[in-house]
């Protein structure tokens, strides 16, 4: 088995399969996706022209995969990756990291590379901080049935709720806004 990614632009129909395949163990493993609704559109579709597929193979088996999208002018190109869980603990992860950060920096003279990194695995947060990468941003996905019914609301005494009134309510729902997000990197700084 060789650690050396090999690059392409674009993934056939067989490809696709595998790399959805290899997404799907890696989930049943960690108990969450590896890959984001954005990425998974970008592999079956074609997605952006820029694009570009990260591969590693074992016997012909896909054992490693990672997206880079170099498309963000502004913030820099972003990449996702995922490793076969019988296939990890042997420097792959690392290896589609270097290879992403380097087709990063030929789009992108600063250089600039964003993991996402779904479900907060222990071992993907201590690989990206062991390359000098750091964490700025956690999201939340947060559910619930559709089906099942709501409880009132128990408010303290003193307490109304009412909906949001334009015009009238504008000024002190940015004011909570900023305070709320004052470390997040977008919401905070609403006007």
């Amino acid at each position: 088995m060789t650690t050396a990614p090999v690059r392409t632009s674009h993934l056939s129909p067989a490809e696709v399969a595998e790399v959805l395949e290899l997404a799907r163990a890696a989930g049943d493993a960690d108990g969450t996706y590896p890959l984001s609704e954005h990425v998974v559109l970008h592999v079956r579709h074609g997605g952006d022209r820029p694009a570009i597929h990260l591969v590693i193979r074992d016997r012909g088996q896909l054992v490693g995969y990672a997206h880079v999208d170099t498309t963000d002018v502004v913030e820099g190109a972003s990449a996702e990756l995922v490793v076969h869980p019988m296939f990890r603990r042997r420097g792959l992860g690392r290896a589609l990291v270097v290879a992403a950060t380097g087709a990063a920096a030929e789009h992108d003279p600063a250089g600039r590379l964003r993991l996402w990194a779904h479900g907060d695995h222990p071992s993907a947060s201590a690989l990206a901080l062991s390359l000098g990468f750091r964490r700025v941003r956690v999201l939340y996905q947060m559910r619930r049935s559709l089906f099942a019914p709501i409880d009132p609301p128990v408010l303290p005494s003193g307490v109304a709720l009412r909906a949001f009134v334009p015009g009238q309510d504008d000024e002190r729902w940015v004011a909570v806004n900023a305070r709320a997000f004052a470390g997040h990197p977008e919401q905070g700084r609403w006007t």
